[in-house]
């Protein structure tokens, strides 16, 4: 374990950080509050179209099955379902 202490400059450290500038500090802070708010906004809409497509298949499923129920208790035949093409 000291190998690898003794490999780490902490001499060389210690003078970059007394370099570092309280402004430089400030913007990153700032930077990281403005990626995070970003990603929160984000990840919202996200799942907001999310739902969206969700609701809108569940709403159109639930129009075929009153469209089917409709027809079933009226009587009224059910159209043939479509051949795929290339198919005879």
């Amino acid at each position: 374990m000291s190998a690898l202490t003794e490999s780490i400059p902490a001499d060389e450290l210690a003078a970059r950080a007394r370099d570092v500038r309280p402004g430089r500090v400030v913007q990153t802070v700032i930077a990281a509050i403005g990626v995070a708010i970003g990603w929160v906004i984000g990840r919202f809409f996200r799942s907001i179209g999310w739902l969206a497509g969700r609701t809108w298949l569940i709403g159109a499923f639930f129009a075929e099955t009153v469209v089917y129920g409709f027809r079933e208790g009226a009587g009224l035949p059910q159209p043939a379902p479509e051949k795929p093409p290339g198919q005879a």
